[in-house]
């Protein structure tokens, strides 16, 4: 969530309460605690998984002639 310009905080789905402390973007890319948690404590790993995995099948069903 963007609470506010240029900072970044998460938010408890359960509740939508929050949490603390807000980061700027910066301090965020390299925090290895920050994305630790986010991907332990979220479903963000699945979220980039659908969002991004690639097929090994077919995208279209053959045609039959």
């Amino acid at each position: 969530m963007k609470p506010k310009n240029g900072w970044y905080a998460t938010v408890d789905k359960e509740t939508g309460e929050v949490r603390q402390p807000s980061m700027r973007a910066g301090d965020i890319v390299d925090n290895k605690k920050f994305w630790m948690d986010m991907f332990s404590d979220t479903d963000f790993a699945k979220y980039i998984e659908g969002k991004y995995k690639m097929s090994m099948g077919a995208i279209m069903e053959a045609e039959d002639e």
